[in-house]
């Protein structure tokens, strides 16, 4: 997604921003039609927002997310990408990703890409006790090493799959199955699976959340990274 003027005045935060703006002009002028007009504005693109986080298009699928230096997420993930409820007996969750040299940091840790946790109702903020996403960890200039990464009954796992080529398009999948939870790497370049990656897993947990890109652990991005994924 081109951060262009287009874009941005026809983007969640402008239109919020300005609603607030009459809103908040109205109510200093004491002129109760720019404050209705602004108070109703704000609201409706509120809800919009909402609703185009947690149902229309969760975590914020833009084709180009951005972690500034310092940060752990995107700044489009806070606070308006918020997890979506799941039915964890229907997961199915397949994305895009072209690698890129900003993601080589010199650092050994895997970071997060998405994926989903698995819990009870109302069990939320649980990702360490049953989850499973994709990871990436910086190989070199011209690589990143994908994982899959996984945590079940407080256990992690971190399984090694293939190295995913800057510049390459690949298609990654998670679906959970009746007894398992199945990893694929898809090369879109030879038109061929690079790997699948079975973890034997069977829950009666009917809910979860989807999980977005983190960086870390415990460090911070180092510099600004870019993922080219939707």
């Amino acid at each position: 997604m081109k951060y262009n003027i287009y874009n941005f005045v026809t983007s969640f935060y402008f239109v919020l921003g300005i609603s607030l703006v009459i809103t908040m002009i109205g109510l200093i002028t004491w002129y109760e039609p720019l404050f209705a007009f602004g108070l109703i504005a704000f609201t409706l693109e509120s809800l919009y927002v909402l609703i185009h986080a947690w149902i229309i298009n969760p975590i914020c699928s833009y084709n180009t997310k951005i972690i500034r230096k310092g940060l752990r997420r995107p700044l489009l993930q806070i606070p308006f990408c918020l997890p979506r409820l799941l039915d964890t007996d229907k997961i199915y969750i397949a994305k895009t990703i072209i690698p890129n040299k900003s993601m080589f940091t010199g650092e050994g840790h895997i970071n997060k890409l998405f994926g989903f946790s698995d819990n009870k109702l109302f069990e939320f903020n649980q990702v360490h006790n049953n989850s499973f996403r994709f990871g990436w960890k910086s190989k070199d200039d011209k690589a990143i090493e994908i994982y899959a990464y996984y945590y079940v009954n407080g256990k992690r796992y971190g399984k090694f799959i293939d190295n995913l080529l800057f510049g390459n398009s690949y298609i990654l999948t998670i679906e959970k199955q009746s007894d398992a939870v199945v990893f694929k790497v898809y090369d879109t370049q030879n038109n061929n699976y690079v790997l699948k990656y079975y973890v034997d897993y069977k829950s009666e947990r009917r809910f979860g959340y989807q999980l977005g890109i983190f960086y870390g652990g415990e460090p911070r991005a180092p510099h600004k990274i870019k993922f080219k994924m939707w």
